[in-house]
């Protein structure tokens, strides 16, 4: 049986595998000039010395307290996500009014008034489109750059109280030095990866409301979707070779 996590609010997808009561699992992350990986990167390329591939990756058989530590993380990560958008993120967005965002930080429930409900609705159009478009100035000749945070040590610099997340020479996203070294060290433990600015930004594009808002393809929730598959290998097989053998016959009757 597959299980697929898309989650798209952190730039991270997993694919878990159960095989006869144990577990595999396998990672792709969000790729930028210095972080992430694919799928087959994480199957094939040099991955040591990333901490969660020396945790899941190379084939490991994982037990259920395993799977359940990497869940207990993901949904840690859901809160913290939650807690970012809340405190840093929404006020970031420009060119959305004050009260529309002090709404997008209730859930739609707490929300009574059908036109400030289609005032929200409209406000995360436009947050996605804006986070769209500082992605694509990421992956230009702009880059990304945090200041306040040391690329050796990988830690947050001893004299600095925030780290801003600079596109350019624009400031972006202004966060607290607890409320990132939190999010942070949960990254870290499931992707491997130090935590830039294309997560935040994954965050606003797909972070607001993700309870809520379904992918009209999947019925998924949208930023952190879930998809189960069963794979019986043998019955699979059986099939194929059934299908193979009508194909046969059908030729040999027309033939």
């Amino acid at each position: 049986k597959l299980f697929w996590l898309e989650l798209d609010a952190i730039g991270h997808h997993l694919l878990l595998e159960k095989c006869k009561g144990s577990w595999r699992v396998f990672q792709s992350h969000i790729k930028t000039r210095s972080v992430g990986y694919t799928a087959n990167e994480w199957c094939f390329g040099d991955m040591r010395g990333k901490k969660a591939w020396e945790k899941y990756g190379g084939g490991k058989m994982m037990s259920d307290g395993d799977l359940s530590e990497l869940m207990d993380t993901i949904s840690e990560c859901q809160c913290v996500v939650k807690k970012l958008l809340n405190t840093v993120l929404l006020d970031s967005v420009p060119n959305i009014d004050p009260e529309t965002i002090a709404c997008l930080k209730k859930t739609p429930r707490n929300i009574k008034d059908p036109m400030m409900l289609r005032r929200c609705n409209d406000a995360i159009v436009l947050i996605e489109r804006w986070g769209s478009s500082l992605m694509r100035r990421i992956q230009g000749p702009e880059g990304c750059t945090l200041i306040g945070f040391d690329y050796i040590t990988q830690r947050v610099e001893p004299m600095s109280s925030h780290i801003d997340v600079y596109i350019g020479s624009d400031l972006i996203f202004h966060i607290p030095k607890k409320l990132y070294e939190k999010c942070y060290a949960l990254y870290n433990a499931l992707t491997g990866e130090i935590i830039e600015g294309p997560p935040f930004i994954m965050m606003i594009r797909f972070g607001v409301w993700w309870e809520f808002i379904r992918d009209p393809d999947t019925g998924g929730a949208v930023g952190f979707g879930f998809r189960a598959m069963d794979m019986d290998m043998e019955k699979s097989m059986a099939e194929r070779l059934e299908r193979a053998e009508m194909l046969t016959k059908t030729i040999r009757n027309i033939a």
